[in-house]
């Protein structure tokens, strides 16, 4: 932890733009966001080992992934297998272009491949709420800043932007985080398209728009069968290892579910074992080269942007998700109970 405490500090240290009193706008915080994701995902390589915690029976491991990716310019490829309540995961991979599409694909054996989810953001709004959907296979997107990530994959592709807004942000600060300065940004989802009422503060460095910590207040979880708010908070925290052109690579994400007596449960330990500056050469970047597998063409462009939902269609959107959530919750527990037996 003394190593942890330390690191902080030292980013904190870490010339750069945010000098005055006053916080940063979100424009500000938007530009140096941008340029923190371009140094995690261009020419670059890194391998991590996860482990996964329920949030049902607080306290167990629910699973381990094992995951590597590098990055070209423009192009990345991702790949991660794991074990699941004992039964060892099939393993995945996917293909990133720089905002535009992300495919994965399920490899259940060595003579059988399944594409399983093509995204464009333009042409699909069902996964791109905000861009660090994108970042999540990655396991970077609690790394950044979810409405500076949307604000990045906006300039890279203009139908990249959700067709309603997630987030309101309700404050922007300076504060500290264990001893560190920084910038605290809290937030809350959009009533008006989410049926989530939780608060969730952003703890940023000043300099580089990367995330220290973040801590959602209250959750939602399976209590007897049914979904319910439960006063349980997650708090996430990042350490960042080696420092490269100025900024850091992330060393480990640690999360744990924070009881109102204080108690901590374990909720997700990622740790990076290498993250590097690295260039591919064009083999490892071609994904048909690589893993044997074709990819589809990308649809067609819409011939205009996404537009906005009627409140009437809003409402029944918040009511399919959370109907939709009770059944995944269902499921997702007779699976576990399934498994176990």
């Amino acid at each position: 932890m003394k190593l942890y405490f330390a690191i902080l500090t030292s980013l904190a240290a870490l010339p750069g733009i945010c000098h005055a009193q006053d916080a940063p706008s979100l424009d500000t915080i938007n530009a140096i966001t941008a340029k923190y994701i371009k140094h995690l995902t261009t020419n670059a390589k890194y391998t991590y080992a996860k482990k996964s915690y329920d949030d049902i029976e607080f306290g167990k491991l629910f699973g381990t992934d094992n995951g590597e990716a590098y990055f070209g310019e423009t192009v990345g490829m991702h790949k991660v297998s794991g074990t699941w309540l004992g039964k060892k995961d099939d393993k995945d991979y996917c293909q990133w272009k720089n905002a535009d599409r992300i495919t994965f694909v399920n490899r259940k054996s060595d003579n059988q491949s399944e594409i399983r989810y093509d995204h464009v953001a333009w042409a699909n709004d069902s996964g791109s709420y905000q861009f660090a959907s994108f970042l999540r296979p990655l396991e970077l997107s609690e790394i950044v800043f979810p409405v500076s990530a949307t604000a990045y994959g906006l300039s890279l592709n203009e139908y990249c932007v959700p067709f309603r807004e997630q987030t309101i942000i309700l404050s922007i600060a300076n504060s500290e985080y264990r001893s560190a300065k920084c910038l605290l940004i809290a937030t809350k989802p959009d009533p008006k398209v989410s049926g989530l009422r939780v608060e969730t503060d952003y703890y940023l460095h000043p300099e580089t728009g990367m995330v220290l910590a973040k801590r959602q207040k209250k959750m939602m979880s399976m209590q007897k069968g049914q979904i319910g708010m439960r006063d349980i908070d997650q708090l996430t925290e990042i350490s960042y290892g080696p420092t490269e052109n100025g900024l850091p690579f992330p060393k480990a994400i640690k999360g744990w579910f924070i009881w109102p007596d204080g108690k901590r449960e374990p909720m997700t330990d990622v740790e990076f074992t290498e993250y590097k500056r690295y260039t591919p050469t064009a083999d490892e970047l071609d994904f048909e080269k690589t893993f044997g597998i074709q990819l589809p063409a990308l649809p067609p462009k819409p011939l205009a942007k996404p537009g906005t939902f009627s409140k009437v269609g809003r409402w029944l959107l918040i009511a399919f998700g959370v109907a939709a959530s009770a059944t995944i919750a269902i499921a997702v527990v007779r699976r576990r109970r399934k498994i176990v037996a």
